[in-house]
């Protein structure tokens, strides 16, 4: 290879952004020959170290290599292709890179970290971190004079491209500023102008406070007191003696507050008459059929001359109307003793009506006869067993009704309390139960109904916890219905 002294040029250009440079000359022909200065030589080896000579052809115009080197020494080159005695040649400028990033640095400095340089549509520099898609902008941003600058505006902020060689060079910068880089050196007259609008508006706030807190005062007052009724509070306003529109409608909205407490109070005093009449009316639901059987008993017994049983029969009928008419005394609650002691009345009774001997057996523990439990809940389910399980249960013989059985259990584990009613009837079907027992109640009262009792109770202990308690029907392992009722133990 030889080696010549081509030259190198020193210049600067006067003015904001001028740089001071050393470029070096460099011919290059393409069976290998370089022609440079000795000073350029670090320069030189990376250009051709680099390879990118070989990518230029002879028919190619004025073009830039992209920035070549690593970080010890990076270079950018302009290459002019000619041929001379059918030897391609290669007029070549080198630069140190170092001048052209200064540039960079300063837009840097100034918040702009995204920006390219490029020729035509070949990338010679970017930093890192920009993405940049050429043909994402206007292609009339890239047809400017030199120097000139095209902007685009955005959203975000702002896009720049500027050519900053001779038009046949064509090499352009592009750049990226966001709005905060932009405003950047108006941030403290920003700032200022802000400081300025928020004291003027807080001034006038507080002018428009001081003038009408004296106006909305009483308003205030009355639209509190609006909440205040909506949370149930029926408490008036004092007297309002202005004559304007706030005191008119002061004593109005009194007016309105009294008539609305008023009838409150007496909705509130009816609806809870209807409910304690009507769960008064469901405790003292006595059939008319089973006071008609009885008398007729009592009628048959007399004809018969037996006056003791006619005395058994007469004192059970007397102590179960007593105790269906307690409820007037507003004793929802009665004690399992108590209970145990009707439902003994009420199965004498039974025992003269039935046609076949039932035999009844009350379980419970002496510590647990004092617990409360829904007066009259019981007697009904007692009565259900027999009316839909005992005596439905025929034999082989026409008309015989075998032998009944009725088992109530009472036991209590932890807080809960089970009143279990388990006979040997005729049992109950997977579709009763799901009907009379799992549907939700009616809101009106049903007619005909064969359980009507068991929806009757279902409503008394609505009414009385809600949903405190649980009222299922099993068929029995040995044959017949099992009713069991949950609720808890402690009642008051």
């Amino acid at each position: 290879m030889n080696e010549q002294i081509i030259g190198n040029v020193t210049h600067q250009v006067p003015g904001d952004g001028a740089i001071v440079s050393t470029s070096y000359s460099m011919l290059y022909l393409d069976n290998g020959d370089a022609f440079y200065k000795k000073e350029a030589t670090p320069l030189t080896e990376v250009l051709l170290e680099s390879g990118w000579l070989s990518t230029i052809s002879a028919d190619m115009d004025m073009v830039y290599s992209p920035v070549l080197g690593d970080d010890t020494l990076q270079i950018i080159c302009f290459v002019m292709p000619f041929v001379v005695d059918d030897i391609t040649c290669y007029a070549i400028h080198l630069m140190d890179f170092t001048y052209i990033h200064q540039l960079f640095e300063e837009m840097e400095n100034a918040g702009i970290q995204d920006y390219i340089m490029f020729q035509n549509d070949r990338m010679l520099y970017q930093n890192s971190d920009f993405s940049f898609e050429m043909d994402d902008w206007p292609q009339d941003m890239f047809h400017q004079l030199q120097y000139e600058t095209s902007v685009l505006r955005k959203q975000d902020g702002m896009y720049f491209v500027t050519l900053c060689s001779y038009e046949g060079e064509n090499v352009k910068v592009a750049a990226y500023a966001d709005r905060t880089t932009l405003l950047a050196p108006y941030r403290t007259l920003i700032l200022t102008i802000e400081c300025l609008l928020y004291a003027i508006i807080f001034v006038l706030i507080l002018l428009i406070i001081a003038m009408l807190r004296h106006l909305l005062k009483r308003l205030t007052v009355l639209s509190r007191q609006i909440d205040r009724v909506s949370d149930g509070n029926y408490k008036p306003l004092p007297e309002d003696t202005h004559t304007d529109e706030i005191g008119i409608l002061t004593r109005h909205f009194n007016h309105m507050v009294e008539n609305i407490k008023k009838n409150m109070e007496e909705k509130i005093l009816r609806e809870k008459r209807e409910q304690q009449m009507q769960y008064s009316l469901l405790v003292s639901a006595i059939d008319p059929h089973f006071i008609y059987n009885t008398l007729n008993t009592i009628t048959f017994l007399a004809y018969m001359g037996k006056t003791e049983e006619i005395t058994e029969v007469n004192t059970a009928l007397i102590g179960t109307l007593r105790d269906r008419l307690a409820i007037k005394n507003c004793k929802n609650y009665d004690t399992i003793a108590s209970e145990k002691e009707v439902l003994a009345q009420y199965m004498i009774i039974q025992s003269y009506l039935c046609h076949n001997t039932i035999h009844y057996r009350f379980e419970v523990r002496e510590e647990d006869l004092n617990l409360l439990i829904p007066k009259n809940i019981l007697q009904p389910l007692v009565e259900n067993a027999i009316l839909h399980g005992i005596l439905p249960h025929k034999g082989n013989d026409p008309g015989q009704i075998l032998d009944g059985k009725i088992v109530v259990t009472v036991s209590r584990v932890s807080r809960e309390l089970e009143l279990a009613i388990t006979d040997n009837g005729v049992g109950i079907s997977e579709e009763d139960i799901a009907r009379y027992f799992s549907s939700p109640l009616p809101d009106a009262p049903e007619k005909d109904s064969e359980h009507i009792g068991i929806l009757n109770i279902r409503k008394r202990l609505h009414y009385l916890l809600g949903d405190a308690y649980c009222l299922t029907a099993e068929s029995a392992k040995e044959g017949g219905s099992r009713i069991i009722l949950r609720l808890p133990a402690d009642l008051t």
